[in-house]
């Protein structure tokens, strides 16, 4: 992932933060929560699960972007809560203001069947000679998107 300033990603996703900073670098987005949380990690609150910032009180930088955040508790200074009026509808923001961010080529692969065995086929000719980053196994989906646009970055030079 390209790391991205807090406050950039919260003007692109319509948000204001409610509890502490919004002024560094995310490095990492999850879209559910965890009691396992990196440093520089961007929490979509999708789940809508209660969230025990007690769980990540030893980390630094960690941010949620909410619209419930009554969820939210004992999160201290060091987690930021962003609110948004809907966490589903700042999630497909974030992914298209991300997706955006590069100018590379895309290979998008429609139809009934034989998709991914034809993906699995474009995207081994194509890493012969470029960085290539490709759907996970059969999951091309919205909802699991994310795991494979994150892994685009400045030396992606095509996608699958």
């Amino acid at each position: 992932m390209k790391n991205l300033l807090l406050n950039e990603i919260i003007q692109q996703i319509n948000g204001h933060v409610i509890n502490g900073l919004d002024n560094f670098l995310i490095k990492r987005v999850m879209n559910e929560a965890k009691k396992n949380i990196k440093n520089n990690t961007l929490l979509f609150h999708r789940d809508r699960d209660p969230i025990k910032g007690k769980y990540w009180s030893d980390n630094d930088f960690i941010a949620v972007v909410t619209d419930s955040s009554e969820q939210c508790t004992n999160l201290g200074d060091q987690i930021t809560l962003i609110e948004v009026d809907d966490v589903e509808v700042a999630y497909f923001w974030f992914i298209d203001y991300y997706r955006n961010l590069f100018q590379i080529p895309v290979i998008g692969v429609t139809g009934t069947c034989g998709k991914t065995s034809t993906k699995e086929m474009i995207k081994q000719i194509l890493e012969k000679d470029y960085n290539v980053e490709a759907t996970w196994e059969s999951m091309n989906s919205m909802s699991v998107n994310l795991r494979y646009l994150l892994g685009i970055d400045d030396e992606t030079e095509a996608a699958v």
